[in-house]
């Protein structure tokens, strides 16, 4: 399966990043870390500003991923950071 059926962003191949809603953009950038050979991924903040359609899509890629490479190959750090 490629990065862009993961994300599900195979019907976007031809389009540019900038044509691209948030969620999209956001989950094209998640796929270009993804595909990388990182060990660790830092996502500050991933579902701020992404509607709830668009944070479970976020969601079921992180979780798709975690059966594949993190606890294997890759570490994952969620963080959220407030301003006090």
């Amino acid at each position: 399966m490629t990065m862009a059926a993961v994300v599900g962003l195979e019907d976007s191949l031809d389009k540019k990043p900038s044509s691209l809603d948030e969620t999209s953009k956001r989950l094209l950038a998640l796929a270009t870390t993804l595909v990388g050979d990182t060990r660790i991924i830092l996502l500050d903040e991933p579902f701020e500003g992404l509607d709830l359609e668009g944070r479970e899509a976020y969601r079921r890629v992180l979780d798709s991923q975690k059966e594949n490479r993190f606890d294997k190959d890759m570490s994952l750090i969620l963080a959220r950071f407030h301003n006090m």
